[in-house]
Order: C-alpha cells, then structure tokens, then sequence
C-alpha cells in the first residue's frame, strides 16, 4: 500500500519523516466533501501536520501552490445577484448533481488524528492517487442526496491531472482573487470562497 492511514496507534512511528498528508472528511451538514492535501508536510507526536512551506524576502509565502483542497459541493441554481455571477468564475468537473473542484489550501496546520476523518501519510517517493481514491470511498457515502459512487474514476482522473498540471488550481486561484477585488476587499479581509 502507498500510504498510512494515521491512527492514534501509528502516530509515534510517523514523526520522524516529511510525508504527502491528505484528510478526506466532511463539511456543512453532510453536504460537503473536502479533500485536504499538502505535498511535504511533517508530524509531530500530538497529532499536529505542519505543512513546509518558506517565506520570501517580502513576506510572501512560498510553496503553497503545491498544496491543495478538492471540494466536492452541491450545484446551486444560477443567481443573477453578485455573489451568483462570481461563483460562475471557478472551474471544476461537473459530477451531476455535485461538483469537484480544486482550491487553495490555506491551512498550514492541523491536527492529524480525527475520528470523523480520514487522515493518510504518503510516503514523499509514493505519488497520492492511492490515498484520494480510499479517501474518496470514505466521504462519498457520508455526502448527502448525491449520485456520485458511480463517478469515482472521473474524479480520480480529474484530481490526478490537477496535480499534475494544476490548470483548475491556477485559474480558481487567479478567480478567486478576482473575486475579491470585485468585492473590494484587500488582501487583509476574508475573501470571496464557496464556503
């Protein structure tokens, strides 16, 4: 097997090196599922991941783009009030009745060890395809109203290319941002999210 899934039990054995972390869970009342991914992140014996990430001259954050969050939402009818017409900018793969999406992960830290999530560390030579897909069969059945069991392979396949070349990411990013700044909001306030 490609990963470990973290249990209080294993923790001890899993402080030592740099790991891929994903925690699949869910979000909002059974209607959301997230996907939580960083590519090198580390574990201490409390349970906490703290992702690896550097900091540039001026204070930017560098290798976040390596780290990532997929959601899986319901689809909402169109609105013609801003918050309907911005929601319009993201991209993602339309699942029917849902949609799979791929975000900016903005956490840099949390706790691993969670029994209403599933949590796995991928070795950093494995590549994570393993752990989405048995993180996938955890949150699909947990997810509300949803038709989605049948579409697992397409999600995989979407995630796999996101990660790759991150062409989803880059333009959710870049929409999100946007978003803001249609709001008229800095870089100091909260931003416009699906959440």
């Amino acid at each position: 097997m490609a990963f470990t899934r973290i249990t209080k039990d294993n923790l001890p054995s899993l402080i030592e090196d740099k790991y891929h972390i994903l925690i699949a869970g869910i979000w909002s009342w059974n209607s959301w599922g997230k996907l939580d991914y960083w590519d090198t992140a580390t574990i201490d014996i409390d349970g906490s991941m703290h992702s690896e990430r550097g900091h540039a001259p001026n204070g930017w954050q560098t290798g976040w783009e390596k780290d990532k969050e997929f959601r899986i939402f319901p689809k909402t009818k169109p609105s013609k009030d801003i918050y309907g017409i911005l929601s319009m900018m993201f991209t993602g793969l339309d699942l029917g009745s849902h949609v799979l999406e791929s975000s900016f992960q903005a956490a840099q830290a949390c706790y691993v060890v969670n029994r209403e999530v599933f949590s796995a560390a991928i070795p950093i030579n494995e590549r994570p395809m393993e752990a989405f897909e048995a993180g996938l069969k955890y949150i699909l059945p947990k997810i509300k109203n949803n038709d989605l069991r049948g579409q697992l392979p397409k999600m995989l396949d979407y995630i796999a290319r996101d990660l790759e070349d991150g062409k989803d990411f880059r333009a959710n990013v870049q929409a999100g941002m946007d978003a803001d700044t249609m709001l008229g909001m800095g870089a100091d306030q909260v931003g416009f999210s699906r959440q």
